[in-house]
């Protein structure tokens, strides 16, 4: 048979009774002189927990009971949150290039000037926002919950071909730019009204050509003499953040129930392991 991963989350009642965390696997060795030699065989931490102590009830030995039998065991793994650590904020992701429209979602653990980073796979759906350059991204971008990419939409790029100095301060395009009120563009390139370059923009649509850029007060800028380019992916230098709540890919860590009937009601298993999977 086939072996998989099933995109579905384990009991979170259940998990949320867990013990566990992350696990490292180090080789130490103890000389003749008592001092220490030490190998990191992981770069990474794998998570391990025992849920036994999260099944409460009998609803929650049968919603076990079906979950273990359709993952087979240890066959297929599954989504699994860890209640003590499943959020992310203000993560940075990447820094754009103008040319690159996909990140990897992570998470960066620090302390003591040392930080390790963290590849998040199963962020949970609803839950991820994005910004460029501290811009908060409604529009333009999508994240994929299996594998935590968070993708653009292809760039729009266009000439200026002139700004007013009104307020709010409206920007005209030599061609049809096919942006909508809640997008956010960059701005560059532009001679005279300076004061906008290298600046990020959320935008509210007039026409096909035109568009203001919110909350901005032009009146007392330069006035523009001419070029200048739009466009809406990250560009050179602007961070790529997001926040989001996140799953572990995760698999049983045995294939055998062994489930103890201590009255009609009350059913427990002594030991459920469940360790993280490295997909």
């Amino acid at each position: 048979m086939a072996i998989g991963f099933h995109e579905v989350q384990f009991p979170p009642d259940i998990a949320y009774g867990a013990s566990g965390g992350p696990e490292y696997a180090t080789d130490v060795v103890v000389v003749e002189s008592g001092f220490e030699q030490r190998n990191v065989r992981w770069a990474e931490a794998r998570g391990k927990w025992d849920v036994a102590s999260g099944v409460k009830s009998r609803a929650h030995m049968d919603a076990l009971i079906a979950f273990f039998r359709a993952r087979k065991g240890r066959a297929h793994g599954f989504r699994f949150k860890d209640w003590s650590d499943y959020q992310a904020s203000n993560q940075m992701i990447g820094t754009g290039d103008g040319a690159t429209v996909t990140f990897q979602l992570a998470k960066a653990y620090q302390s003591g000037g040392v930080t390790e980073t963290r590849t998040i796979t199963k962020p949970v759906a609803g839950t991820v926002t994005v910004m460029i350059a501290g811009i908060a991204q409604t529009s333009r971008w999508a994240v994929d919950t299996t594998t935590g990419l968070v993708t653009f939409s292809a760039n729009v790029g266009r000439l200026i071909a002139g700004i007013g100095n009104t307020s709010p301060c409206v920007v005209t395009t030599t061609a049809g730019h096919g942006l909508s009120t809640g997008d956010s563009v960059h701005l560059s390139g532009i001679q005279g009204m300076t004061q906008l370059n290298g600046r990020r923009f959320v935008i509210t649509r007039i026409n096909s050509t035109s568009f203001s850029l919110n909350g901005v007060d032009a009146t007392g800028y330069s006035a523009w003499t001419t070029g200048g380019a739009v466009n809406t992916i990250p560009q050179m230098a602007e961070s790529v953040t997001a926040s989001f709540e996140f799953d572990v890919p995760a698999r049983f860590d045995t294939d055998r129930m062994q489930v103890t009937v201590e009255t009609w009601d009350i059913q427990t298993w002594g030991q459920i392991p469940i360790v993280e999977l490295k997909v």
